[in-house]
């Protein structure tokens, strides 16, 4: 999910080991806008939410992570890819003291 780093929104143990999970929600909105009718370059608004829940436990739909922002979409047509910069804004987030607004690079599709 943008706005996070990868596996953190995953169960855990008490020792912090990523356990993985059997149920997962994730919504994805995301509106672009292209910076002309030929360019590579992209504006993208978003509102992405998600959570992941271990065996046995009860998915609760109201216990999703969220995060909103934009992102500047640079697709590069030799590597057919995507590079992406993130600018997100997780009102919940997974460790406390964690600063909510994060700067994310990535390559690749969002989904």
């Amino acid at each position: 999910m943008r706005g996070f780093e990868i596996y953190s929104i995953a169960p855990t143990d008490s020792n912090g080991y990523i356990l993985g999970g059997t149920k997962m929600v994730q919504l994805n909105l995301e509106y672009k806008v292209p910076m002309g009718a030929q360019s590579p370059l992209s504006l993208i608004f978003f509102a992405d939410a998600a959570n992941t829940w271990a065996p046995g436990v009860k998915a609760d739909l109201g216990n999703l992570y969220s995060s909103l922002g934009g992102e500047i979409r640079v697709f590069v047509p030799m590597l057919r890819v995507p590079f992406r910069l993130i600018f997100a804004y997780n009102p919940k987030q997974v460790t406390s003291g964690e600063d909510p607004f994060q700067i994310r690079f990535g390559i690749g599709p969002t989904f």
